[in-house]
């Protein structure tokens, strides 16, 4: 029976070790194909002329800014090119773009 234990806790560490990693390139992985273009690779480029660098925002911001572009209530003239980015991105999507970006501060 230990044995059986000591097994299933390796299989668990190894699944959550691998769950982690895939969530963590998600987020650099969304952000590279939809954000990098214009906003560059390290978020600090003023996207199109017109945004705010978002490069040092907090996790909460971002995750609450991209979820008004989602839900189309937030953004002005830009609303509409943001809306699209977002608009099929889950909630946990959204979370670790918003992890990704304010990584790229760090």
């Amino acid at each position: 029976m230990k044995k059986i234990s000591i097994l299933f806790f390796l299989l668990i560490n190894i699944l959550y070790s691998d769950i982690k990693n895939i969530s963590q390139a998600s987020g650099e992985e969304i952000f590279q194909s939809r954000c990098s273009a214009c906003h560059g690779n390290k978020a600090h480029i003023y996207a199109l002329g017109y945004s705010e660098i978002i490069s040092g925002w907090s996790t909460r911001k971002l995750s609450f800014i991209l979820r008004s572009y989602k839900d189309g209530i937030y953004g002005g003239s830009m609303s509409e090119v943001m809306q699209e980015q977002v608009a099929d991105l889950n909630d946990h999507q959204i979370d670790e773009l918003a992890i990704y970006i304010n990584s790229l501060s760090n």
